[in-house]
């Protein structure tokens, strides 16, 4: 019983510290404006978030080097 507790409790912290994610705020070229509702995902994928009411954003990290774009129209 010990032995399977130890073995699920080893695969949980390991899929835990895996699991990364890209965090930051996006302000408009130039200034300090911060954007909100931009659009930001990684290149070629659907995989994407937008920015909350104060330009922050959270991403899951990949394991390929893939590059983030972001995008706002107005």
């Amino acid at each position: 019983m010990k032995k399977l507790l130890l073995t699920e409790l080893f695969l949980l912290c390991s899929v835990w510290l895996y699991a990364q994610t890209i965090t930051g705020r996006v302000y408009g070229e130039g200034t300090n404006n911060i954007i909100a509702g931009a659009t930001v995902y990684y290149g070629g994928s659907m995989a994407g978030t937008i920015t909350n009411n104060d330009g922050w954003f959270e991403l899951r990290a990949k394991q390929e080097q893939i590059p983030v774009i972001i995008s706002c129209i107005g």
